[in-house]
């Protein structure tokens, strides 16, 4: 028989937009995602959960195997081997590194996908982003390693991406000290020439101050004194204006700006993040539901800067605390279920879900609309307010704001990715039973099982110890059990299968098969962060104050960020490269040492020199490539600047040789500018032979140079530049060039 979903009225529009969240049918179907998914999914989650972690019923601290809780006699004997063999936690904790490394030194690169004048722009946004992620973004590190955690014990993982704009109340003070401070300025700013009548208020503001008929000049007057308007009522101004007259001092509230910038955060599937159990596509999908645990203090803080409504807050405070739908005891009641992680005390906690539905409204156009909920509060409660909050989510991009990460896409369904544990269970089962039988015989053979007569047991037993007896065949041990050649041979041949299929190299037998696994799992950690890029470089385009653009990238008349709805659903391509082979040192190693040969190699002048550079420095750590890499604004004019000082040492009659690796037309160029604009030059090398001839030396020396790097580069690398020496002009085969 066919198994209907929470709504089994086939005709009812449930996508349609009617103006008002249907808040009973999201607590449904949220439900529905929770409780009726496949069960098969929470077994996979415990075989997960319990592999890594080695866990099962009646361990002991002590690593033996002891009498259980239900009085079941262990096996072989009480006091047998238990041991752990963490085989999946250790391929995780070494992958987890790896995709942190990958996550520290990939390169990212954002390409404009319009004109080739956006080349600039594109650069100054790759810069923003690098900066957002590595440095604003404090949480980004952290939660990249637990996504990392969560997507290989798993198998899938999700990131949230969004913007985040909260708001803090500062308590302020402001002295008569700063009033009389203000009106000084203004005297002096009228004495000035100054005029206005603001300015002349602020300049007997002392005394206005004193009078109370004139409170509300004073109010208006003070916002300037406080250094930001501060938004207050009437009788809070005029409090402020009291307490200044009869106290000499005042204290008010001001509103802050804490945080403004995109935030992520790693989510468990189907805990964190719930979706419904037929999605096989999430930017496609119905509606997903978000689930997160506040504080008291967390609800107060998003009833004002996200605009929560106070009466639901209230409620949720008064009759919430501490219910948790996915509580973990109450499901396992009716499945299978696991932890996942480590899970937080949740009693003094309030579970809050945001529903993100995809609907479309009268005129048939679609939109993403965000209800936010408590699963506890009953929609039909006339006293208790239904939703916290409920709107057209407004990010122009159009996406949900998750993104999904995926070791494998072994089928359409998001969470069907298997983690590391049940993929290595058998193989570590099979570890832990060759290591228990090893304890277990060296156990046997250190003290044997031992007989004696009935009611003759004897007083000592151990090494060396001496018992006397008329029938020696009466006491003995029984024979230990010989040692087992075969139990080493099968657990090194469950761990070199193990290690090939996890992408480790084995005996240098298989590094290409295991460089291409690892370029596989950095390839889909890497597709992950780019929709994560992306969302976090839209959200830029349309939230990023333009104090921060200019403040980070420095484009004050330049290209701003902020673009219209239709641009930042495509203008640019992110892409994030790494390349996991990278992450052994003998084959960065060989790949400068090809570089460098190819550069020598290069005699047609066909490679980029500064691109080679740059690649090798990357190479070697990619810090390096933006640390020592001058811009060629920089670089440029870095050679103008040291050209003009090496002119002026000429004419101190102090020769200065030309180096292998300079701009040698730029600096010819800035030599004969420098010159031809100077008449004050132009006269000491007419009354300084010297100074001229060495002029005319350096003038060759660049010429030498710049044939050879564009005519013939190879005699160019072979010979170099010549000394001065060989440039002057009693000795060079061309004729002098005229004194500029």
């Amino acid at each position: 028989m066919s198994r209907r979903g929470p709504n089994n009225d086939t005709t009812q529009r449930t996508e349609r937009y009617d103006g008002e969240p249907n808040v009973q049918r999201l607590l449904t179907d949220y439900r529905h995602a929770v409780e009726d998914r496949d069960s098969s999914y929470w077994e996979r989650m415990r075989v997960n959960y319990e592999t890594r972690y080695c866990l099962w019923a009646n361990q002991s601290w002590d690593g033996r195997k002891w009498k259980g809780t239900r009085g079941r006699k262990p096996f072989p004997w009480s006091g047998a081997s238990d041991a752990r063999v963490p085989l999946a936690d250790k391929y995780v904790r070494e992958d987890v590194a790896v995709l942190m490394q990958i996550w520290a030194n990939q390169k990212i690169m954002v390409r404009a996908t319009r004109a080739a004048q956006d080349a600039g722009w594109a650069n100054r946004v790759t810069q923003l982003l690098r900066w957002q992620i590595y440095e604003e973004m404090e949480e980004a590190e952290p939660e990249a390693e637990l996504l990392a955690n969560i997507m290989l014990e798993r198998g899938s993982a999700a990131l949230q991406i969004w913007w985040c704009k909260e708001e803090q109340k500062l308590r302020e003070t402001v002295e008569m000290e700063q009033v009389l401070r203000a009106a000084e300025q203004a005297r002096q700013a009228l004495a000035g020439g100054r005029v206005g009548d603001a300015l002349e208020l602020q300049a007997i503001l002392p005394q206005l101050l004193m009078d109370p008929s004139r409170e509300k000049d004073v109010a208006a007057l003070l916002s300037g004194v406080v250094g930001e308007a501060v938004s207050l009522d009437a009788p809070r101004w005029s409090k402020v204006v009291r307490d200044l007259r009869t106290q000499g001092v005042a204290h008010f509230p001001r509103t802050v700006v804490v945080k403004d910038r995109p935030m992520v955060r790693a989510l468990v599937w189907n805990e964190d993040v719930v979706i419904p159990p037929e999605c096989q596509d999430l930017q496609r999908s119905r509606v997903l539901w978000i689930r997160e645990m506040l504080t008291e203090t967390d609800l107060a803080v998003r009833a004002r800067s996200y605009d929560y409504d106070p009466n639901w807050v209230d409620a949720v405070v008064e009759t919430q605390r501490g219910k948790n739908t996915l509580d973990p005891q109450e499901r396992a009641a009716n499945r299978a279920t696991t932890l996942g992680r480590g899970e937080p005390d949740t009693s003094q906690l309030f579970e809050i879900v945001t529903a993100y539905e995809r609907l479309y409204d009268e005129d048939n156009i679609p939109g993403l609309y965000s209800t936010v909920f408590n699963p506890g509060l009953r929609a039909d409660n006339s006293r208790l307010a239904s939703y916290g909050k409920h709107e057209l989510l407004d990010y122009a991009h159009g996406k949900f704001p998750v993104e999904g990460f995926s070791l494998e896409r072994r089928s359409r369904l998001i969470d069907d990715a298997r983690g590391y544990g049940e993929r290595a269970h058998t193989w570590q089962q099979g570890i832990k039973r060759q290591w228990d039988a090893r304890v277990d015989r060296a156990d046997v053979a250190t003290l044997p099982p031992s007989y004696h007569p009935t009611g003759e047991e004897p007083d000592a037993w151990g090494p060396g110890v001496k018992i006397p007896t008329d029938m020696p065949d009466k006491f003995g041990y029984f024979d230990p059990p010989a040692p087992d050649a075969g139990s080493r041979e099968v657990e090194e041949t469950v761990r070199k299968f193990a290690d090939e299929y996890f992408g480790r190299t084995v005996d240098d037998q298989n590094v290409v098969e295991a460089r291409a696994m690892r370029q596989d799992l950095a390839r889909g950690w890497l597709m992950g962060w780019k929709r994560a890029g992306t969302q976090i470089l839209q959200l830029d385009q349309q939230y990023l104050p333009e104090e921060t653009w200019v403040r980070v990238v420095g484009d004050a008349q330049g290209r701003g960020l902020r673009v219209s709805r239709e641009e930042i659903q495509g203008p640019f391509n992110l892409m994030l490269k790494f390349n996991a082979a990278d992450l052994d040192p003998e084959y960065v190693q060989s790949k400068v040492e090809l570089l460098t040969k190819a550069l020598t190699f290069d005699v047609g002048g066909r490679l980029d020199r500064d691109e080679a550079l740059l690649a090798i420095l990357e190479l070697v750590d990619p810090s390096y490539a933006e640390r020592l890499i001058k811009s060629p604004e920089a670089a440029t004019l870095e050679q103008v600047d040291d050209e003009q000082t090496v002119l002026t040492k000429l004419m101190m009659g102090i020769g200065v040789d030309v180096k292998g690796n300079e701009a040698f037309a730029l600096r010819r160029q800035v030599l004969e500018q420098t010159i031809r604009q100077s008449p004050t030059i132009q006269k000491l090398l007419q009354v300084n032979p010297d100074a001229a001839e060495l002029v005319k030396g350096r003038v060759q020396q660049l010429d030498f140079n710049i044939q050879q790097k564009l005519v013939n580069p190879d005699i160019g690398r072979r010979l170099g530049s010549q000394p001065m020496s060989a440039t002057s002009p009693s000795k060079a085969a061309a004729p002098a060039p005229a004194t500029p």
